[in-house]
């Protein structure tokens, strides 16, 4: 990473910071959305900074946004900050534990320093296929259950993913297909 691209990543993540505690969930989604609009090096360095800044007042849909950035843009060698952000992430009430996400990128991250691909991270989080790394090749649909067929773009590894809809959010199971 350029010393450039640190330095606007900090700057993004402190103006980032010093803004979002005080408007409402769409506005903050809306000025997050700076996070897509930015270089690689930019977007997962200010990804950083807000986690590792993040205290109470900064709010889930930060954190969930950083969390994102990282699980499909993040580098190995971001995995050990992470992981030290991770460890001190506050928690908000809800029917589900926003951190997750933050798990998700970190088992990415860590997948990326073992040599592997992201998508051996899927099944450690059981949390949706989203994201630039799958295509859907087929999906079987029931009452509240659903079943797809998805392949990783980056490995080409196949996937099955179970989704149950009878919970107060969806479940997701991974495992492993041809």
């Amino acid at each position: 990473m350029t010393d450039a691209a640190t330095t606007t990543g900090r700057v993004l993540a402190t103006a980032l910071l010093a803004r979002l505690p005080d408007l409402e969930p769409t506005e903050q989604r809306a000025r997050l959305q700076v996070l897509d609009d930015v270089e690689d090096a930019v977007a997962t360095e200010a990804a950083l900074g807000l986690l590792e800044a993040m205290d109470d007042a900064t709010g889930v849909l930060a954190g969930m946004a950083a969390a994102r950035v990282l699980r499909w843009r993040g580098t190995a060698d971001q995995a050990e900050r992470l992981r030290a952000a991770v460890d001190r992430l506050p928690s908000f009430r809800g029917l589900r534990d926003w951190r997750t996400d933050a798990r998700a990128a970190l088992a990415a991250l860590d997948a990326l320093a073992r040599g592997g691909c992201r998508c051996a991270s899927v099944h450690a989080t059981n949390t949706a296929p989203g994201g630039p790394l799958f295509t859907v090749e087929d999906t079987r649909r029931g009452d509240y259950r659903s079943e797809s067929d998805v392949r990783c773009t980056a490995c080409g590894a196949g996937w099955r993913v179970t989704r149950d809809d009878s919970y107060h959010y969806p479940v997701f199971g991974w495992s492993r297909s041809g």
